[in-house]
């Protein structure tokens, strides 16, 4: 995880204001913890749709793409669900950051976490 991601997870996870991001967080980490293929991928795909518009935002901010569907890909494997839910788990945090306002935006956000990965780099 990100160090700046970090950060936004230790402030917003004592907030009232981010319950809703923290609940989605806690599914996140209960799948990942108990993995089943099915209930991940269910998992994934209520999370995106819930979170569409604001993850298509932070793909082409952070790798310059945006999210496809899967049913543009074929079949993923168990890793493959994992690596999904925890890239939605570090967009949750930073929709859960600008929620509670300790980003203005998605887009100064995800500027400020590109920046930090390309200074550390």
């Amino acid at each position: 995880m990100n160090r700046i991601i970090e950060d936004y997870l230790n402030k917003i996870k004592h907030l009232r204001i981010a319950k809703d991001y923290l609940q989605d967080l806690l599914i996140i980490e209960d799948t990942i913890n108990d993995f089943d293929y099915d209930y991940a991928t269910q998992v994934i795909s209520y999370l995106s749709i819930k979170y569409r518009k604001d993850l298509n935002t932070i793909g082409r901010m952070l790798t310059g793409i945006m999210v496809l569907n899967q049913s543009e890909l074929g079949p993923k494997t168990g890793d493959d669900l994992v690596d999904d839910l925890l890239y939605l788990y570090d967009c949750i945090i930073i929709l859960g950051a600008v929620h509670c306002g300790l980003e203005d935006t998605v887009k100064s956000a995800t500027l400020k976490i590109k920046r930090a990965e390309e200074y550390s780099a």
